[in-house]
């Protein structure tokens, strides 16, 4: 698995059967005869191996001593630190106003610099940086880290109960994908213990299945010229758009055709949608200096997904933009199915 913040490290996507029943209550027995020098306090510890692999890979940090205290519940503002060492690096930008909240507690912290550069991508925590994680929050963090939080609302309506313990609430749109991704699991009882606390171990193995889950999801195949190349072109078309006083789908159409903008009917009707709705005036859009997961999903055809706060009313968001192009140079915005 390649980390996306420049490390590279080779681990096996194989998941062992201890650890696929890992943040579900693992057995001590599975662990055997792990070994490792890494830390001083993981020798024989059931998720040594993954915490050698995560620290070798510059994704956790021990203590000064020389130890990691596996067992000790993993902090917010820790497991958040892990989280940014694992998805992309992203210039981000200030915080607005009402972004400033997400990073109230951290101030004077050593994770305020943190805090900030997470919520400029609309990846924020409960506020508590040195309070417990439990695992609801553990979910919450995985799937906005993943670009992933639009998995949620296949559930939004469900009747089903994947755990006994995990009523059919909003929750659910929380927990389920992210079992149904394979980042979490349940235990063998049927639980999921949404209000468990997650130890630093667990948090380790967190971090190796969104590595993994994350090169799944969006292959690293794109040139880095190519990549600023395909969000540039996406910022100057929103920046045009933006600067317009666009009130109806009607008047953006014409300004597209004025303006002779790259840019197909499907890319208009995908995004701009809302304003066929007389109702509906307000949509919030990305800068497009927040975290980017960009893929080429064919020989022509790029996709990129922006992870990115969308105010307010929206919260943490992500959007899927999707773009034509033969040469990686010039492109054309187009629809999903095009």
């Amino acid at each position: 698995m390649r980390l996306r913040n420049g490390w590279v490290k080779k681990i096996t996507l194989l998941v062992t059967a201890s650890l696929a029943i890992l943040v579900s209550g693992i057995s001590a027995d599975a662990a055997a005869s792990r070994n490792t020098s890494t830390f001083s306090d993981i020798n024989g510890h059931w998720a040594s191996a993954e915490i050698s692999e995560m620290a070798e890979a510059g994704v956790l940090k021990g203590f000064p001593d020389g130890t990691f205290h596996p067992d000790e519940p993993v902090t917010e503002e820790q497991f958040m630190a892990m989280l940014q060492r694992v998805i992309p690096s992203y210039t981000g930008h200030p915080l607005s106003e009402v972004e400033q909240k997400f990073i109230t507690k951290a101030r004077g912290r050593w994770s305020e610099a943190l805090y900030k550069k997470l919520a400029a991508a609309g990846i924020y925590g409960n506020g508590q940086p040195d309070g417990n994680l439990t695992r609801l929050q553990a979910a919450r963090l995985l799937l906005m880290a993943s670009a992933s939080q639009s998995e949620g609302e296949k559930y939004r309506y469900t009747t089903a109960r994947f755990f006994s313990d995990v009523p059919v609430t909003k929750d659910v749109m929380r927990i389920y994908p992210v079992y149904k991704m394979s980042l979490m699991s349940g235990y063998p009882d049927g639980t999921f213990r949404p209000d468990e606390q997650v130890s630093r171990a667990q948090a380790a193995v967190l971090a190796k299945r969104l590595g993994q889950q994350i090169e799944q999801l969006f292959p690293d195949n794109v040139e880095e010229t190519t990549r600023q190349a395909l969000l540039t072109n996406l910022r100057n078309f929103f920046g045009k758009v933006n600067q317009q006083p666009v009130h109806s789908y009607a008047q953006l159409s014409q300004f597209v055709d004025e303006q002779d903008l790259n840019v197909t009917p499907a890319f208009l009707d995908e995004h701009f949608a809302y304003l066929k709705n007389e109702s509906v005036h307000t949509q919030t859009f990305p800068r497009f200096d927040e975290l980017a997961y960009i893929t080429r999903i064919s020989d022509t055809k790029y996709r990129v997904t922006m992870q990115y706060y969308g105010g307010e009313l929206l919260g943490s968001v992500d959007h899927s933009f999707y773009l034509l192009s033969k040469d990686g140079k010039t492109f054309l915005l187009i629809g999903k199915n095009e």
